[in-house]
């Protein structure tokens, strides 16, 4: 019986440090550097929809495509 007296005791409190714990705000995301100003861009239309793009280095393309809620600038780590 002084098992289920000390589970029953500890089984509370532990769901109130858990919640606790829960309610810490999480950081938020740093901000990506700012984009630099590509030497050559535009507008595509494809299928009506309109694409613009950005050409940045040299050497062989790589096209890279945001998704989801994402944006041109998450690639701003990538551009020279």
């Amino acid at each position: 019986m002084p098992i289920l007296r000390r589970f029953a005791l500890g089984a509370p409190l532990l769901a109130l440090l858990g919640t606790a714990a829960a309610a810490q705000p999480v950081p938020p995301f740093p901000q990506p550097p700012v984009l630099p100003v590509p030497p050559h861009s535009g507008y595509v239309a494809l299928d009506g929809v309109r694409l613009g793009y950005g050409e940045f280095g040299t050497g062989p393309v790589v096209l890279l495509i945001e998704g989801g809620l994402g944006s041109g600038e998450n690639w701003a780590y990538l551009a020279p």
